[in-house]
């Protein structure tokens, strides 16, 4: 199979990536007209490869942007398979994040589906916290924050419930 085909990629499409301990996963998600290629990903590593892959699936993940058919190209990520229940919509909505304090948390962002009308975010809420956003990943801060278990919830500060 030529290079070529192997970053001819669809919507399901899963891609594997390999870790010092272990492999992730994340799927194609399609090209956003802006901002690029986007990819859900599932925020844990494996020891190895799942016999059913497609069950992997099934847990929670988020959409980023990332040049994954260049890392396909250069070997970085490993088509492994299709599964349906990996494809999710392209994003239209994104979170511009402005300010943050000391410790990196976001304390100011705005929602914007074209990049130009936005709208100012106080405390988000859980739905627009999952919403991705507007940056590209590069490969190394994949493989980082998916062996960490990064969410795109740990850029707001924990609320302080307590009375």
């Amino acid at each position: 199979m030529g290079s070529a085909n192997r970053a001819s990629l669809i919507a399901g499409d899963v891609l594997e990536l390999t870790h010092d301990h272990g492999v992730s996963y994340v799927a194609y998600v399609g090209r956003h007209e802006d901002i690029g290629e986007a990819i859900w990903v599932i925020p844990q590593i494996f020891p190895a490869r799942p016999p059913d892959l497609c069950t992997v699936f099934e847990q929670g993940g988020f959409n980023i942007f990332y040049s994954v058919k260049r890392a396909v190209k250069a070997g970085m990520a490993i088509k492994v398979g299709h599964c349906a229940n990996a494809v999710h919509p392209v994003p239209t909505l994104m979170r511009f994040l402005l300010e943050h304090d000391t410790d990196g948390y976001v304390t100011q962002s705005y929602l914007s589906a074209d990049g130009f009308h936005c709208t100012p975010v106080g405390v988000p809420t859980a739905e627009q916290l999952a919403i991705p956003v507007a940056e590209v990943w590069s490969h190394s801060v994949l493989l980082e924050r998916s062996a960490s278990g990064w969410t795109p919830a740990r850029l707001q500060r924990p609320r302080d419930d307590s009375p």
